[in-house]
Parts: structure tokens; sequence; C-alpha cells
């Protein structure tokens, strides 16, 4: 097995960062790993994994050391992390088939609460869309009407051929 190279969080005397395993935000994983204890936490973009001692309290006066060779920049951020700051993701940009896969679950929800046509193009395009643009041939009503076979499709397997497990 190779030897991980992690920040190693021990307890410290005087000042320093209060440890609070609690204050990390998102999804928390704790391994025993030999001697100490390997902590990985995920939130979206940011990301930590260090060693933690075992003999760290919650709430104690903790230090963040480095391996020989680890990355200032990477401390820094396992520090932020370990304080509860959080930096909000940067977003990227929504694409057309990510509009039209969210209307399509959407559409699909609403459609398995019995909701017509109409009433789930509302909660979609809005109501003031549906009032002035739904009518027996319209745009709306043709674009309300793909949506819903599209997400029927994947529903019924299509997802697998779209995540590539299954041949198109």
């Amino acid at each position: 097995m190779p030897h991980l190279r992690l920040a190693q969080v021990r307890g410290s005397v005087g000042d320093g960062p209060v440890f609070g395993l609690w204050r990390i935000r998102g999804r928390k994983h704790l391994l025993h790993a030999g001697a100490d204890l390997i902590l990985c936490a995920l939130d979206g973009r940011q990301r930590l994994q260090t060693s933690v001692s075992p003999a760290l309290a919650e709430g104690s006066a903790c230090r963040l050391s480095l391996p020989p060779g680890g990355e200032a920049a990477a401390a820094s951020a396992a520090l932020q992390v370990l304080r509860g700051e959080h930096h909000a993701p940067a977003f990227r940009h929504v694409s057309r088939m990510d509009l039209l896969h969210m209307r399509g679950l959407q559409a699909l929800d609403a459609l398995q609460a019995g909701c017509g046509h109409r009433e789930i193009a509302e909660a979609v395009f809005g109501a003031d869309a549906a009032a002035g643009r739904w009518h027996a041939d319209s745009d709306l009503r043709a674009q309300m009407r793909h949506i819903l076979s599209r997400a029927k499709a994947l529903m019924a397997g299509g997802y697998l051929r779209l995540a590539g497990v299954r041949p198109g």
C-alpha cells in the first residue's frame, strides 16, 4: 500500500485555529489508518484530505503541518476548511441540455402528481407565459409535449444511453 503524504492536524498549545469537526462543511469520512485518522471532507469543489491525531479533541487548539514537499496553497485551503470558512463554488454555465433535463424532471414530477399539461407548463415556464402562449397549436404546447415525451423516454431506459452504459 503506498504511503500517503497528507497534511497533519495535531493538537497545539496556545493560540491557533480551534478544531471543530462539525464546523467543517460537506460530507465527511473518517478512516482509521494505524496511529492516525484520515479525514476526508467534500463540499462542492472544496476538498480536504488530512491526517488527524486521534488525541485531538473537539474545540481544542490545533496546528496544521505539511509533509516535506507539500504545497503551501493546499495547506492554506485545508486551513480554511478546518476553520469552517466556505467559499461559494464557481458556477458553471448552464447549457441547453441541462435546462432540458431539469425541465423534463419537473414535468415528470408534475405528471406523476396528476397535473395536466397546461398546469405543468405554468410550473415550468411561468403562469404569464402559459396564459399568453398556450393555445391549440402554440409553440409552448409543442415544447411541453416534446419535454414530456423526451423525459418519458429517458425514464424508460434512455438515461442508460445518455450515461453511455447502453449503446444507442
